[in-house]
């Protein structure tokens, strides 16, 4: 066959196109792979920034008073739709759907200390939700999760900000979390009747958390 003939046979044109094709599929393929990495250690660090940014705005948010249920003049600490307003350079946070805000990759889910001494999350739409919220102990304690949206391709780890400041994380980076943190359970135990971050030792998943500053 001829390359005058190669070019005007509609079959030689459709097995060419084809070939192409999958030439340009393969090369995106091996692109993504290889970026892959690179985009979880992006968001992995973005999610540690967020939570600290989280960390600093319930500080301001507690020492204001802002927020004082209880009219006692000592300020509680708030859910990520409060919190929201006063970080206008990621307005993510105050956007939430299903109790969560999802931004680089990561889901992100703030819980204060209930009445029965358990964890209560965020409302679906954001806020205070219809379970009492112990307000006394909010004046002092609040945790945040984040955890990636899609395990091993946004983020392998899963993080865990408590009122003490400092984010903890599961143990590896090469260890991809499949599943989402037990709200107010990963991460924590209750120690003496109070409750704690758990580091170095395995929580109630047997996961083991670090700090990660």
């Amino acid at each position: 066959m001829t390359c005058d003939e190669m070019a005007w046979s509609p079959r030689a044109t459709a097995m060419y196109l084809l070939s192409v094709a999958a030439s340009a599929l393969t090369s995106v393929v091996v692109m993504v792979e290889r970026s892959r990495p690179l985009t979880v250690a992006a968001n992995e660090a973005a999610a540690i920034a967020t939570l600290k940014h989280i960390a600093s705005l319930q500080a301001r948010l507690q020492t204001t008073g802002a927020r004082d249920a209880d009219g006692n003049g000592d300020g509680e600490h708030g859910f990520l739709a409060e919190l929201g307003p006063l970080s206008p350079q990621q307005p993510e946070l105050g956007q939430i759907t299903a109790g969560v805000a999802t931004l680089h990759g990561y889901r992100f889910q703030l819980l204060l200390p209930g009445r029965d001494g358990d964890w209560v999350a965020e409302a679906h739409d954001g806020g205070p939700p219809a379970q009492p919220i112990d307000t006394g102990a909010a004046e002092r304690h609040w945790i945040c999760y984040a955890w990636p949206v899609a395990p091993g391709r946004t983020g392998n780890r899963t993080f865990l900000v408590t009122w003490l400041g400092d984010v903890i994380a599961t143990e590896a980076s090469e260890q991809v979390d499949v599943e989402p943190p037990l709200p107010g359970r990963s991460g924590l135990e209750l120690r003496d009747g109070h409750w704690q971050p758990v580091v170095q030792t395995p929580d109630v998943r047997g996961r083991v958390w670090t700090v990660r500053g």
